[in-house]
């Protein structure tokens, strides 16, 4: 008996309409099943499958990071509905020099690389960076160490990064890291105030 009866028959023979990932480990657990033992091979699978899990989470997450800059699309999802019609001027008027993240939902573990991956390159290329946080409902230690690490980064090229529209959840894992102190304003200055300073030069 090699563990057969705990095999997932219709899942088996739908096996060329799954995700690669799915058959690629549905393969592994039934080789260690086989070959090795039926305990090791459901660790080994739901482990993987915590894996992918966390991978397809990140996906999502990143996919609620909108970036708005004065090069933005006008009719674009990111300039229609998420800006008021202040935010929108102050965009325009920003001439090329802001670049401004926002990110919507909840921001965990899997999504930390994939937020410096994705804003490293504005931080070099823009004067100022604002990751607005708005529509943020909840971040955990590690995507908002990531933000800190993305304040060291703009120090090191010589640019700058506000955060600002952080509430709630937001803000208390700010305050309980001890971050609130360093970041260049108070977390929860809202978007457009944020905008105005950074686009208005007497207000820098």
């Amino acid at each position: 008996d090699f563990g057969g009866e705990v095999l997932d028959l219709p899942y088996l023979a739908r096996a060329r309409q799954l995700p690669i990932e799915s058959v690629f480990v549905m393969a592994v657990v039934l080789l260690m099943t086989v070959f090795v033992d039926l305990i090791a091979a459901v660790a080994v699978g739901v482990s993987l499958m915590s894996v992918l899990y966390v991978k397809d989470t990140a996906e999502v997450m990143m996919n609620n990071c909108n970036l708005v800059t004065s090069e933005t699309d006008e009719g674009s999802k990111e300039f229609r509905q998420l800006l008021s019609p202040e935010e929108k001027d102050l965009v325009r008027r920003s001439h090329g020099t802001v670049a401004m993240f926002m990110l919507e939902g909840s921001f965990a573990f899997g999504a930390a690389n994939g937020l410096l991956r994705k804003m490293v390159p504005a931080l070099e290329r823009f004067d100022t960076t604002i990751l607005d946080l708005t529509d943020t409902d909840d971040m955990d230690d590690t995507a908002a160490l990531a933000i800190e690490e993305l304040m060291q980064q703009a120090d090191t090229v010589g640019r700058r990064l506000f955060v600002c529209g952080a509430t709630g959840l937001v803000q208390q894992t700010f305050a309980q890291l001890g971050m609130t102190k360093s970041l260049r304003q108070a977390p929860d200055t809202t978007r457009e105030a944020t905008l105005r300073a950074v686009v208005t030069p007497a207000a820098v």
